[in-house]
């Protein structure tokens, strides 16, 4: 997804080794944040003080909202403009003192409203750190590492060097005893495009409007992003005292016109300030430079790294090390940091202390301070980190580390656990369109984070499926490219079968099916690991990438469109429930035909309510009666701070196939537990569908064209009242063409039950859960399908059988 931020009043588009289950889950305990009921709510700007009058937060209450993700301004200090408004956000570089006592009252005001520790807050002073960079190239193996994800190693080498493998270290060893010729123990690296897949520069300014400052791989100038190559080495110790000034190993830092920049490692750097060694391991060595003055030696600034001229390739960057033949060397791998990562992990602060004079982050003296600044406040739940990319995670988990640390386990960091987003934005090669939906890819992120420490407590994915390219209902009024100029490349479908099931990546139920894979994969993942789902929703329009050749961007889903995202994620046990986007933006970056389309009228003031989409149906009524039936189905299943009482999800089933291109595709389909199979009924038609006749005038959908979503949904075993035989499923329309001339899709859902699954009794009640009225009684032999009563387009339903003495 793009990265969207709101700096002042711009708002702006904006792991290998896997712990065991229970090493996961032990990380999961320290925050109970957001953990005791469900939560609906939106991303905003809550910080600023026009989206917390009033009049918006009455109309937070109309849309059911219990929970509020807060972006933050990107300050290095408060500017006189933004603080020249009331707005004090607060900057990386400023002392809490200057913000502390206002975004306090920002949490608070919150809680007013909420009644609840959840308004997830980003930070400046918390972002910096984790969106640092840190990738480890592996020595050993080279050749073969584009065949991995993530390809972290060697294409090749020159010195007839071998692999080995010392207890929990693999690497690559040239040793003087074996004939091993000089030469590059490593070069040619594969996976070398991170530290240069984003080169823009961001004038050196005091806030920005733009994500650079914390996304590019230069940001200012004035900060003086530097890149840090670290091979981790050891060479025999004896050697090393006998000898300091050999030379073990050359560096070498190729950028992208070509040219090099070299250090020379000798056997003095191995050696401490008390000449003493014991042949560890080492990636910093001593005896270069000052390190009260400077640290920069085997380094490279980012703006130098990037140069280069039109005919540069793009893959030159290299980081190489030559084996000069004189020193038994054994190399672990090459770790490669820009300013960030590096200060975030060298970084040995404790309260009282200083810091040398070239740092001048001073990261866990900052995060420190912000945590101080607001653990004890009511209405926090999290600190957010917005989406990042592959290399950031470690930066993340020790930033998530330190939180708990410094709150004494009390908060945490949330951030965007989305494999596409962390592949996507990475710059890595061996991704492409299909592979980035390649379940093993997406182990390995997952492995990364909880490995780095960098997922607990909540794991929040993104369900945006409404590009631009995804045609609208042929019987909406088309948007006028003069008032909504980003609408302009949109198709309008030409008939019912274009916009639901041309099958040809542009109709409704292709983009569906292609996304309910990320639903499978990650409510699974979420419960392998203990955490809570919670997802980001599409509700908002993002035209910021759409260009007169392509691009990225998404329409405005309808109404219909929204709520089948909506219940969707809940059918899929997710608990907490986002709608991106609250505020609206009309020409935001350097473009007037930008365009973001939420709730309300665009800025300044978001003075109003966004009552009419550009198809001319009534959004903001809409979701607000969307809203109020979510929250209705959610607190049955998932009663407020009683979780002993919440449902269990099971499993939830695709009633028609997944497409066949993506490598991770479960079994799909009915039958499955109790439900055999389904009927879908559409009343307004009044003709005999060929593939379903029936006997009658009624028209049923095909067999193969079911559109419909299933989440089953099991009592909880700790909730006191063990002889309840109820179950409980949450039945999606996916059909969303909207009823506008009879021509709608309205269906009728009907199932048949399988009876060997209904043990114990023989009669049952289908019960609405929501309002706890019984919709039919039946015999669970009889072979008839009961009817679950009308939905309409999108809408979906929770109900309960249960057997009908339980319910006398």
């Amino acid at each position: 997804m793009k990265k969207i931020k709101f700096i002042i009043c711009v708002i702006i588009a904006v792991s290998i080794v896997v712990f065991s289950l229970s090493d996961i889950n032990s990380q999961n305990n320290n925050s109970n944040n957001m953990k005791n009921r469900f939560y609906l709510g939106t991303s905003n700007f809550y910080f600023l003080n026009k989206l917390r009058d009033t009049t918006h937060n009455q109309w937070y209450r109309e849309l059911n909202y219990n929970a509020m993700l807060s972006y933050c301004a990107h300050l290095d200090n408060i500017d006189p403009t933004f603080q020249g408004m009331g707005q004090k956000d607060g900057g990386f570089f400023e002392d809490t003192s200057n913000y502390a006592d206002s975004m306090r009252g920002v949490i608070r005001q919150w809680r007013q409203h909420s009644g609840d520790n959840s308004l997830i807050f980003q930070r400046e002073k918390i972002l910096r750190p984790a969106y640092g960079q840190q990738s480890i190239y592996q020595a050993e193996d080279p050749g073969t590492w584009k065949y991995k994800f993530p390809g972290y190693g060697y294409c090749d080498t020159t010195v007839k060097g071998i692999n080995y493998t010392e207890g929990n270290v693999s690497g690559r060893k040239c040793i003087k005893s074996m004939n091993h010729q000089s030469g590059y123990m490593v070069k040619d690296l594969y996976e070398n495009r991170e530290q240069v897949n984003d080169t823009r520069i961001l004038a050196d300014t005091i806030n920005s409007n733009t994500w650079e400052r914390l996304f590019s791989d230069i940001k200012q100038p004035k900060y003086n992003n530097r890149w840090y190559v670290k091979p981790r080495m050891r060479i025999d110790s004896t050697y090393a005292k006998e000898n300091p000034d050999t030379a073990v190993v050359m560096v070498y830092i190729r950028k992208l016109n070509g040219k090099c920049d070299s250090t020379q490692i000798k056997c003095l750097n191995f050696l401490d300030g008390n000449n003493a060694y014991d042949g560890r391991y080492l990636e910093r060595y001593y005896h270069y430079e000052d390190p009260n003055i400077s640290d920069t030696t085997l380094s490279v600034l980012g703006s130098k790294l990037a140069e280069r001229t039109n005919n540069d390739p793009m893959d030159s960057v290299d980081y190489m090390v030559k084996w000069l033949g004189k020193v038994d060397v054994w190399l672990d791998y090459v770790k490669v940091e820009d300013s960030w990562s590096h200060y975030l992990f060298t970084d040995t602060w404790t309260e009282g202390g200083t810091y040398p004079v070239h740092n001048q982050w001073h990261f866990r003296e900052r995060i420190k301070q912000e945590v101080d600044a607001f653990k004890n406040t009511p209405g926090l739940g999290y600190f957010w980190v917005d989406e990042l990319q592959f290399s950031s995670i470690a930066c993340l988990g020790e930033v998530n580390k330190l939180v708990k640390q410094y709150s004494g386990g009390n908060l945490s960091v949330l951030t965007s656990t989305d494999p596409i987003i962390f592949q996507g934005v990475s710059g890595m090669k061996n991704i492409d369109s299909f592979e980035v939906y390649s379940s093993w890819k997406w182990d390995t992120c997952f492995n990364y984070l909880t490995r780095h420490g960098a997922l607990t407590d909540i794991m929040m994915t993104s369900w945006y499926p409404f590009t631009y390219w995804t045609r609208y209902p042929g019987n909406l009024q088309q948007p006028n490219p003069t008032i909504f100029p980003g609408t302009a490349r949109f198709e309008r479908a030409a008939n019912y079968d274009a916009y639901m099931d041309a099958n040809d990546g542009r109709d409704l139920q292709y983009r569906i099916n292609v996304f309910l894979f990320q639903h499978k994969y990650f409510i699974k993942k979420a419960k392998e690991l203990g955490l809570i789902y919670a997802t980001s929703n599409q509700i908002n329009s993002d035209e910021a990438g759409i260009t007169a050749t392509g691009g990225w961007g998404l329409r405005e889903p309808t109404n219909e469109e929204i709520s089948l995202v909506l219940n969707t994620s809940l059918a899929y046990g997710s608990k907490i429930l986002f709608e991106f986007l609250y505020t609206s933006r009309k020409g935001y970056g350097n473009d007037t035909n930008k365009y973001m389309w939420g709730l309300t009228t665009p800025e300044p003031d978001y003075a109003g309510k966004r009552l009419i989409n550009y198809y001319g149906q009534h959004k903001w009524e809409s979701v607000k009666a969307l809203n109020r039936r979510i929250m209705n189905m959610a607190n049955v299943m998932y009663p407020p701070n009683d979780t002993n009482k919440h449902l269990k999800h099971e499993k939830t089933i695709t009633v028609n196939p997944l497409p066949v291109n993506y490598q991770y595709n479960p079994p799909f389909g009915l039958p499955y537990s109790y439900i055999t199979g389904i009927q879908s009924l559409a009343p307004l038609r009044n003709k005999i569908n060929n593939c379903m006749d029936l006997g009658n005038s009624e028209y049923y959908d095909c067999p193969d064209k079911l559109y419909w979503e299933i989440g089953f949904f099991n009592v909880n075993q700790n909730s006191g009242n063990p002889d309840d035989k109820s179950k409980y499923f949450l039945a999606v329309n996916k059909r969303t063409y909207p009823n506008i001339t009879s021509d709608g899709d309205l269906r009728i859902l009907k199932i048949k039950f399988e009876p060997n699954y209904l043990s114990g009794f023989t009669n049952w009640k289908l019960i609405d859960a929501v309002n706890d009225s019984t919709l039919a009684v039946f015999n669970k032999n009889t072979a008839q399908y009961i009817s679950a009563g009308l939905f309409q387009p999108g809408e979906g339903r929770l109900f309960r059988i249960a057997p009908v003495i339980k319910e006398d």
